[in-house]
């Protein structure tokens, strides 16, 4: 995709640049090679249809600087230093989380560290019933 983008914008004028033609010219994602690296979600588990969700400020909102009022505090090590971490937990986000699940595989997607992500989730879902 990335060789193909290049052949366009070298054939085409970019101020005359028409996004409709070029997304109409774009081959079919069958024709496309296959990825060589390999998947950062795991396989699909279940026949539900899957839901994503973004962990922060959507599910909680976490804070480095001291808070009164948080649902649960922690320390994390990356790359060497310790930082303190408290969270606050959106309301009902629990119920949210097990009514989903009834329904659709839920998935939570973090730009942070798997460090960090990891122990929220666990905090969220501590049996790990609900996410994925």
């Amino acid at each position: 995709m990335e060789g193909y983008l290049h052949r366009f914008t070298q054939s085409v004028d970019l101020l005359a640049f028409n996004p409709f033609r070029f997304i109409a010219s774009v081959p079919q994602r069958r024709t496309l090679r296959p990825r060589l690296h390999k998947s950062l979600l795991p396989l699909k588990q279940c026949s539900r249809k899957t839901l994503v969700l973004d962990l922060d400020e959507t599910l909680v909102h976490c804070l480095q600087e001291p808070r009164e009022v948080s649902d649960f505090e922690f320390s994390v090590c990356f790359q060497g230093k310790d930082y303190d971490v408290q969270v606050v937990i959106r309301p009902h986000v629990r119920h949210f989380l097990q009514v989903l699940s009834r329904d659709f595989e839920i998935v939570i997607f973090t730009a942070s560290q798997k460090v960090y992500a990891d122990r929220v989730i666990d905090f969220l879902d501590p049996q790990g019933v609900l996410v994925k």
